[in-house]
């Protein structure tokens, strides 16, 4: 089943535009963007439309190999091992009790916490955790080397949406919302632990200090950097060094790593950034929003309206995390939108009197892994595949640009039905309207008209 799910995620990539983000490449100031796509030639404003992963996956901090430790994948750790995506089965915590440790820091009060880069939890001892506290092995923790930003967008006065970290003891935990303020210092108790406050009174104590990263390099020259290479802890701590490796002070680098905590932690936080700048810096598409767990969110609306721009952001920033990776039924939805049988959201798809014949219309859709939740429908008969492997060989088939073969056959064929990568495929080769098909096409590129 996994091995189907990676070439379906595959063969998407082919069928419908993916974004991929780089993981540090994401995080910096953008420089400036076109402000339309350089493959469009038509002055009618195309739709594009934002579905997004919203499953409780995109709450994690870390983007690391399988082989994180650089023993194949698995660290054994007296009776625990890490598992799938560098997640911790630890038998033993302060309950007595198993815990799914999946966070980099006490922040959590439910016992989810990484252990310290080395040390024992108990009876067990994780000397490599060290790996999810260095970009260069958790691909979205803190890169000391970037100018971390705020979410951007502003309102109609022009003040900022989000703003700079002003303060490392008052940063929010929850940016979405703006709540939980927390100190990344903690609190010292009496007994000399350090506790992590909630406006909500709940707390984790752990001697565990956060303002943390480690520089490493692959060191033994085995070709991969991972937990088996030598590593330098640097903390930012008041009274610490005149300068840190990015040339910055103590005050520069606590306020970088205090935006990095508020806006860029997570993957939920990461897209967020990522896609935030693709919104705030369009101006001539008509951009919409639906998120795989939380449904249809904002109807496609010109960018090129400031009021439909602010709408979308503040939309898109406060919305929460939490649930299963559908990415099949909501990419199937927003192709029943296109086709105008969606049974409450209207097609985006412009009157042929307004340029609908020319229109072209995309779909981005973003996940952080594989999909589940249940099959699509295609909605009406009339749209519904004749068979649900859709890109497999077939003589009706549109070219994408290679004339040997189709475009749903050679690389992008498979032998699974009902994957993310046939519904992708369904929608691209289905006439979405009854209009004149006047959409330009692109010889050897993307020949659909």
């Amino acid at each position: 089943m996994k091995q189907s799910l990676k070439s379906s995620l595959l063969h998407a990539l082919a069928a419908t535009m993916l974004v991929v983000m780089p993981m540090h490449q994401a995080q910096s100031a953008p420089g400036t963007l076109p402000t339309s796509p350089l493959y469009l030639s038509t002055i009618v404003e195309p739709n594009v439309f934002l579905t997004l992963d919203d499953s409780g996956s995109m709450e994690f901090e870390y983007s690391v190999p399988l082989d994180l430790a650089g023993l194949g994948g698995n660290i054994t750790i007296d009776k625990g091992d890490i598992l799938n995506e560098g997640m911790v089965w630890i038998p033993y915590d302060s309950l007595g009790n198993n815990s799914f440790r999946t966070s980099l820091h006490p922040l959590w009060f439910n016992t989810e916490v990484i252990p310290p880069a080395s040390g024992p939890i108990g009876s067990v001892v994780l000397p490599e955790a060290w790996v999810f506290r260095s970009y260069k092995t958790n691909r979205i923790y803190y890169n000391p080397y970037i100018d971390y930003i705020p979410w951007p967008g502003t309102d109609a006065s022009g003040t900022p949406l989000y703003n700079d970290i002003t303060d490392p003891t008052s940063v929010p935990f929850y940016t979405r919302s703006g709540t939980s303020l927390v100190s990344l210092f903690g609190v010292k108790q009496a007994d000399g632990t350090i506790r992590y406050i909630f406006n909500d009174g709940k707390y984790k104590s752990e001697d565990y200090y956060v303002p943390t990263y480690y520089e490493t390099d692959d060191t033994n020259n085995d070709g991969v950097i991972n937990g088996l290479d030598d590593h330098k802890l640097y903390e930012i701590r008041p009274g610490g060094p005149a300068t840190y490796p990015s040339g910055r002070d103590y005050k520069g680098e606590i306020l970088n790593f205090a935006n990095w905590w508020a806006y860029y932690r997570t993957r939920e936080y990461l897209t967020k950034s990522t896609i935030g700048k693709i919104i705030n810096n369009s101006d001539s598409h008509r951009m919409g929003l639906r998120l795989f767990e939380r449904g249809h969110i904002i109807d496609a609306a010109p960018m090129s309206d400031s009021a439909n721009k602010l709408a979308l952001l503040k939309a898109f920033y406060p919305s929460e995390v939490g649930g299963v990776s559908a990415a099949r039924s909501a990419l199937d939805e927003v192709g029943q939108m296109f086709a105008g049988t969606h049974k409450s959201v209207p097609t985006p798809i412009l009157p042929s009197s307004d340029g609908g014949t020319c229109q072209q219309n995309f779909n981005i859709l973003m996940t952080d892994g594989y999909w589940n939740g249940p099959d699509p429908t295609y909605g009406t008969p009339k749209y519904r595949p004749k068979s649900p492997n859709t890109d497999i060989d077939s003589p009706d088939s549109i070219f994408d640009g290679d004339a040997g073969q189709s475009n749903d056959g050679g690389n992008y064929a498979d032998n699974y039905e009902n994957t993310l990568a046939d519904v992708a495929m369904h929608y691209y080769e289905t006439d979405l309207s009854a209009f004149v098909d006047e959409v330009p096409a692109r010889e050897g590129i993307d020949e659909a008209t």
